[in-house]
């Protein structure tokens, strides 16, 4: 228990006549003040393979004390000449710098933050704690006689006093303070040099005063639980560090968000006030609140949602100062979180907006539309319109059902009113891949392995019944080979005026070779830790290097 002073009142003068009626006793001898003892056992630094290390530089969080409220919570004077409030550190930690250091150039490149609004090092506590937060109590009726009165009992209020606060100390998140601005500095020190300012960022983050309340005397907390609705970041802005120190905003970030899904859960709960001893006060346990105030309630409510984001504005400054490109991002559907709408403002005016539509925003949706929202496939973009210069331009792509899934069939572009199908994709393996597609008049065959999952071959210039005839067999079952046989050989001798690109692949590696239209193949070497070595070709059975990768660990 904390250090205080608790003022008694001699309720048994007869057999405590050596007391006075009111006395004083000091208890608790615990020091609650935070001090270096919270940074043990916290991340000190990591060091990488690469011999890069970053290490973390720690600090106690500071908040205003209102010392005129702790002696109100507390019934007791101010002592003559105490400040109305101080700044007292609090549990936890904040960063205080993060050290970067490269181990080529030997140069340091380090983050330093600056806490509080106007960088004035303070944020805001959860409770501020004084010593009713440490001690409940309840009355207590003493003596005989089964009366439903209260005449004839001696009435005593027990006080129990605990080591740790019974009141919320955290916010939602588990943090004891939270601040609403942050500035981060960007500097970096050269090898036995000085350290340069780079440029310094400052976030601001959405905050309200919660309501969490500790019922003095009593174990109970009441609170809205409304963290879903704190700390999200409503503005960034960015600056440059000019000559003699001039500070000057480059770019700026806005945020606005909405509450989403909102409600409120009441709740009640119950606690004794009165407690009775003896062995005839059995109707104190049965009485109700109404009748002998026995009991007491607590209500309150929790608040339940969450926020979504409405639009971001990102704003670009020159080096005046001035505001020379705006970009609007508006999200305009709840059910994604992808921008529905993007406008670009110079001087004012709208000089582009862009429109998208996703699955869920389709108004009258097709099969396959349909299949991505069933499946949650929510951000493809299916229609983008771009409108500059008083012309307005369409992108659709269109959706239909193949083998159980949605792929794409067709993509429309084109002046709004007149868009044309630029894209057909007649047919799609088993797991989404186009196997044959038009686009303007030529078709192009694609031929799949590993499952779908890596490209063997690109054909133009050849039918699909063409290529299938030269595998002799549908480049269907292709797709779904462990490990495809050798099929650029039959193409190329079934297909001799078609253009081809072929592509092999080592497996959990990566390429191995790629053979363009003229037939010149490129191979990829790997180094044991599956990293890239080198590409070559072969000419007269001679390697010849075309490019080669090193890589080195250096050790600081």
């Amino acid at each position: 228990m904390p250090q205080q002073r608790i003022r008694v009142f001699n309720s048994e003068p007869t057999n405590l006549s050596w007391l006075p009626e009111y006395f004083t006793l000091d208890i608790g001898d615990a020091d609650k003040t935070p001090n270096d003892i919270v940074q043990a056992g916290i991340l000190k630094s990591i060091t990488y393979p690469t011999g890069r290390r970053t290490s973390f530089y720690y600090e106690s969080n500071k908040y205003h004390h209102d010392n005129v409220q702790q002696a109100y919570l507390e019934e007791r004077v101010l002592p003559p000449g105490t400040p109305p409030s101080e700044v007292r550190s609090a549990g936890g930690l904040r960063i205080a710098r993060i050290e970067e250091l490269d181990p080529v150039s030997g140069k340091k490149h380090l983050r330093s933050f600056s806490y509080g609004k106007d960088e004035n090092g303070v944020g805001h506590v959860a409770h501020q704690p004084s010593l009713k937060d440490y001690m409940y109590e309840y009355n207590m009726a003493n003596g005989t006689g089964a009366t439903i009165e209260y005449t004839g009992y001696r009435m005593s209020r027990v006080r129990m006093y605990v080591p740790n606060p019974l009141a919320e100390m955290s916010f939602d998140g588990g943090s004891p303070v939270v601040y609403e601005e942050v500035a981060e500095y960007l500097s970096t020190v050269p090898s036995n040099g000085q350290a340069t300012l780079d440029g310094k960022n400052v976030y601001k983050y959405g905050y309200a005063n919660p309501f969490l309340e500790h019922v003095g005397g009593t174990t109970l907390n009441r609170s809205s639980d409304d963290g879903w609705s704190q700390g999200r970041l409503w503005e960034k802005t960015s600056y440059k560090i000019h000559s003699y120190g001039r500070t000057l905003p480059v770019m700026r970030d806005t945020y606005t968000y909405s509450a989403f899904r909102t409600q409120q859960l009441g709740y009640y709960k119950v606690y004794s006030v009165l407690q009775g001893r003896g062995t005839n006060d059995l109707p104190l346990f049965k009485t109700t609140r109404d009748n002998y105030g026995a009991f007491s309630v607590l209500y309150g409510s929790i608040s339940t949602g969450c926020l979504r984001p409405v639009s971001q504005q990102n704003e670009v400054f020159n080096e005046n100062g001035r505001v020379v490109r705006t970009t609007v991002s508006t999200y305009g559907n709840t059910d994604h979180l992808f921008a529905t709408k993007v406008e670009t403002r110079q001087a004012g005016l709208t000089v582009k907006t862009e429109e998208y539509q996703y699955p869920s925003d389709i108004s009258s949706p097709g099969p396959g539309e349909q299949l991505l929202v069933a499946g949650n496939q929510l951000r493809l973009p299916l229609v983008k319109k771009t409108s500059m210069g008083g012309r307005v331009w369409v992108n659709r792509t269109q959706y239909a059902i193949s083998s159980n899934i949605a792929v794409p069939s067709a993509v429309w572009s084109g002046v709004a009113g007149n868009e044309e199908k630029r894209v057909d994709i007649v047919q799609s393996d088993a797991y989404g891949n186009p196997l044959e597609v038009r686009s303007d008049g030529a078709t192009t065959i694609y031929l799949w392995g590993y499952y779908g999952t890596s490209l063997m071959a690109e054909i133009r210039g050849a039918s699909y019944a063409q290529v299938a005839a030269a595998l002799g067999t549908d480049p269907r079952t292709v797709s779904g080979s462990t490990v495809p046989g050798s099929y650029p050989g039959p193409l190329r001798g079934g297909l001799s005026n078609a253009q081809i690109s072929s592509y092999t692949y080592t497996p959990l590696v990566g390429i191995s070779s790629s053979t363009d239209p003229s037939g010149l193949t490129t191979y990829y070497g790997y180094d044991r830790a599956g990293r890239l070595k080198e590409t070559y070709i072969m000419e007269d059975g001679d390697k010849k290097i075309v490019e080669s990768v090193l890589y080195n660990l250096v050790n600081p």
